[in-house]
């Protein structure tokens, strides 16, 4: 998810190459989008391969 860094946040980030990364995606997604709000998770009920294709798209070229 592309979301604005926040000051006096704590954020951690992982490469969406390892093997673990689709299980973290998961996650996240399901607890954004517990939320309710389009903000939580603006990008709606996708898989993580069209995530990865709609935010990494230089990745096609």
């Amino acid at each position: 998810m592309l979301k604005e860094m926040k000051p006096g946040r704590r954020y951690f980030v992982i490469n969406i190459d390892e093997p673990y990364a689709k299980a973290i995606y998961k996650v996240l997604k399901k607890g954004q989008m517990a939320k309710r709000t389009k903000k939580a998770w603006p990008e709606g009920d996708i898989s993580f391969e069209t995530w990865i294709k709609k935010t990494f798209w230089e990745m096609d070229e």
